[in-house]
């Protein structure tokens, strides 16, 4: 995004005021300091005006506007911090391609606890016809606006506390921000059929661009 903006899920900041959010970029370890580590109070927060956390938990988007600086100072971008690009409306998401997810949720679905550091896998997308016969009989809809990535029989996944987190793909070398993560199955992370689900970026470039031009 910029060096005053990041995007997140609405589920993610949605129950708290601007004063009870921090962010922190540049870290590695929760129980270390890391030498480009820089933390931020939280200006404001905007949430796609059509987020629903009832039965389809659409729209889940939102934008962080930083508080910057008293130098006015925003993200210092280096070789370890830096912007991601937005995809285009053309930009293919084609079934099969690897795509990378990073945050700080759970290893496995017995974890009884969150890592301390920040982990990453790669996981293919998966169309989105295969996807909603996955979660045909689940308790939740999936709708255009979600991306689908993971593996058919299982395994490497995003997870609870991933929330809100990247899903980025690689186009000539650059890499792209495709999907936020925003839910997955009930039952547990990497089962068999029950992919993670993602908002798709993609669909909601119109809103992010108006909204960034008001923050």
């Amino acid at each position: 995004m910029t060096d005053d903006i990041i995007m997140t899920a609405a589920h993610c900041v949605v129950y708290f005021e601007p004063y009870e959010l921090r962010v922190i970029v540049g870290q590695g370890f929760l129980n270390a300091d890391d030498s480009e580590e820089m933390a931020f109070d939280v200006e404001s927060t905007t949430v796609h005006p059509n987020w629903d956390y009832g039965v389809r938990y659409s729209n889940d988007i939102a934008l962080v506007k930083l508080r910057r600086k008293g130098n006015g100072q925003g993200i210092d971008f280096s070789e370890k911090v830096g912007p991601v690009c937005l995809p285009s409306y053309d930009s293919p998401q084609k079934p099969g391609t690897e795509c990378v997810v990073s945050g700080w949720g759970k290893t496995d679905v017995g974890a009884t606890k969150d890592t301390d550091c920040l982990k990453s896998v790669t996981v293919p997308l998966i169309g989105q016809q295969q996807c909603r016969q996955m979660y045909q009989d689940a308790d939740r809809d999936l709708s255009d606006s979600m991306l689908c990535a993971g593996y058919a029989h299982g395994g490497a996944d995003s997870c609870n506390a991933d929330s809100g987190g990247p899903l980025t793909c690689k186009t000539e070398g650059k890499s792209y921000l495709h999907g936020i993560v925003s839910w997955g199955s009930s039952e547990g992370c990497g089962l068999p059929n029950r992919p993670g689900v993602y908002t798709n970026v993609k669909h909601y470039l119109k809103w992010i661009e108006e909204t960034m031009i008001t923050l």
